[in-house]
């Protein structure tokens, strides 16, 4: 009987610990500063999968006078999502590395600047995302929307 309710536990253990490419990865909120030109923050949240993420992201910009001729804050907010190469990678072939993952995605939306202008946002993005021993993870993102370079933490949210 002992044997029957610990077998079930011991295939689950074997399992949490082999490398699975159909894993889903808890939610996470992303929060982020973004540089160059100018200055940014990020917040947002993102939905990791096998092998791609669904996301919705708030963004806050500021553009200096030298840049654009005129002073710029930018609201935005956005959705979007990317394809995991490398876990698309680990699929076909031996698992490269677990830890990294880069994801290659989009996300669009609403743009507000101040002074007024309101456009529709299209930006591709590239991220590299490595887990770290605290089961948090940190990401660098390059994007086309200024500030173009950010870099930041996704947190565990379950």
């Amino acid at each position: 009987m002992l044997v029957v309710l610990i077998l079930p536990e011991l295939s689950m253990a074997q399992a949490n610990n082999a490398y699975s490419p159909r894993r889903v990865f808890p939610r996470n909120a992303q929060f982020g500063l973004g540089i160059l030109p100018g200055l940014g923050a990020q917040a947002g949240i993102v939905f990791p999968y096998e092998i791609v993420t669904a996301e919705a992201m708030a963004q806050l910009n500021f553009t200096p006078a030298y840049r654009n001729k005129e002073t710029a804050f930018h609201l935005s907010a956005s959705v979007g999502g990317a394809i995991r190469v490398l876990s698309l990678i680990n699929q076909v072939n031996e698992p490269i590395n677990q830890n990294l993952d880069i994801d290659v995605g989009f996300r669009v939306g609403p743009q507000l600047k101040i002074p007024a202008e309101l456009k529709l946002k299209v930006e591709p993005f590239l991220r590299a995302v490595t887990r770290l021993s605290s089961g948090n993870q940190a990401y660098f993102e390059a994007g086309t929307n200024e500030p173009y370079l950010r870099i930041g933490m996704w947190v565990q949210l379950n």
